[in-house]
């Protein structure tokens, strides 16, 4: 066993904080988040260069009814309130990430609603003439 191999008693356990203090452990902090930006915008420009990532992710957002807005009623036709703003987070969450791969990819967007989005069949059939 060498030195190497004996763990530091006074050694601090790295928490992952940052002194705000250090300007070296800022700018690390500040290339690892973009870092972690750059990979994100990565993963999602390839889900959406994928058909299959394109038809998961446009099921995705129809399940959550991203394009239409829902009134919640009971059975008895009374409207719901509370279902109708779960409704709508459910809704603004979806959105969220919409635009988000927009921002990211707008040609892997555009392809996904050329493929799966009803009202876009028009100018599919416009192209083609």
């Amino acid at each position: 066993m060498s030195d190497d191999d004996i763990p530091l008693i006074d050694a601090e356990p790295d928490d992952g904080t940052v002194s705000i203090a250090d300007p070296v452990a800022g700018q690390e902090r500040e290339t690892r988040r973009k870092r972690e930006v750059r990979e994100g915008e990565e993963f999602w420009t390839a889900v959406l260069a994928s058909p299959v990532g394109r038809r998961e992710i446009w099921t995705f957002l129809q399940s959550c009814r991203v394009f239409e807005e829902r009134f919640a009623c009971g059975p008895n036709g009374q409207p719901q309130p509370e279902a109708t703003w779960y409704h709508a987070g459910e809704r603004d969450t979806a959105q969220r990430l919409y635009r988000s791969l927009f921002r990211i990819s707008r040609d892997g967007v555009g392809k996904m609603h050329d493929e799966h989005d009803p009202a876009f069949a028009k100018l599919r059939s416009r192209k083609g003439e």
